[in-house]
């Protein structure tokens, strides 16, 4: 997964003793040579303080830019992550046996903590995030129940402060008349170009199609298959059909009605300001209304 061999970490019990460099120039082509082995080799010594691992056949793959903490506790476990882009701070705690965390190529997270297990262990629990994900920070990701699965597609945006919960382990919820254990492993599901508001929460359960927009603060409790929706509420609905989002403006493409669009509102404001236009000092004046960007769902 790494282009750079100090960003492996092999089975538990590997001997991770750090070679001692002879002392050379440093101001020469070999010396540069030597201390940038050297400064890549304080850089796994610091990995491997901040992320430990404990258990048998446990394998740890990242690429570059990557900053990892945390732990894994238990046997045949396996995260692999790819170069990250410009900000990538995981906090991930693994407790149980044969779970899976895959992140693909840059990925920005500013600050994540992801739970497998507590300290009732998971077993076979999957984490799958797709290329270009960005997360701000405060994000939680718990993912207590064994088989339990959360799946990102790809160019997903997710704001400050998103939980996302799969499952209620360890408490326990049965049927009170059958005896039947109802919290049972469930996948929360999620497609590309999903972009999640601040402070969301979603729970067991959950799935948001392509092109969803999730406004902030709503509760959603169900899968949503329908694309190009905006939700929001607790629990979420469908607020608004056919709309569509992009993450920045220099992405817009030029000649499209978008691009018109929102140039034009911009222009309304990038312009010097016109003291003939305001109303003298005490005047009452009032800003027009903007159009209702709401529509109920039907």
């Amino acid at each position: 997964m790494s282009d750079d061999p100090s960003d492996h970490h092999g089975p538990a019990g590997a001997d991770d003793g750090l070679p001692h460099l002879p002392p050379v120039a440093s101001g020469t082509p070999s010396g540069q040579k030597a201390a940038g082995r050297a400064a890549r080799l304080a850089n796994k010594a610091a990995r491997q303080a901040a992320f430990k691992v404990s258990g048998k056949d446990n394998v740890v793959q990242h690429g570059r830019r990557v900053k990892l903490a945390g732990y894994i506790e238990g046997d045949r476990n396996r995260v692999e992550i790819k170069a990250a882009g410009e900000t990538f701070n995981l906090q991930l705690e693994i407790r149980g046996n044969d779970n899976l965390v895959q992140i693909e190529e840059n990925a920005a997270i500013r600050g994540l903590t992801v739970y497998i297990g507590n300290h009732v262990p998971a077993h076979q629990v999957r984490l799958e995030i797709g290329r270009n994900f960005s997360i701000s920070r405060g994000g939680v990701f718990y993912l207590f129940n064994s088989g339990s699965r959360l799946r990102f597609g790809d160019d997903c945006l997710l704001s400050y402060n998103t939980v996302i919960r799969c499952g209620d382990s360890p408490h326990l919820i049965f049927d009170r008349g059958s005896g039947q254990y109802l919290d049972l492993s469930a996948s929360v599901e999620i497609g590309n170009r999903v972009w999640i508001g601040e402070g969301v929460y979603l729970g067991k359960r959950a799935g948001l199609a392509d092109d969803t927009i999730v406004a902030a603060r709503a509760v959603v409790t169900k899968p949503f298959d329908e694309s190009f929706v905006a939700l929001g509420g607790n629990p979420a609905r469908v607020i608004r059909r056919n709309v569509e989002w992009v993450r920045n403006p220099g992405l817009l493409v030029p000649g499209t009605p978008q691009h018109a669009s929102y140039h034009a509102q911009v222009a309304r404001f990038d312009r010097p300001c016109d003291r003939g236009a305001y109303p003298e000092d005490g005047a009452s004046f009032y800003i027009a209304a903007l159009p209702d960007m709401t529509q109920a769902d039907t």
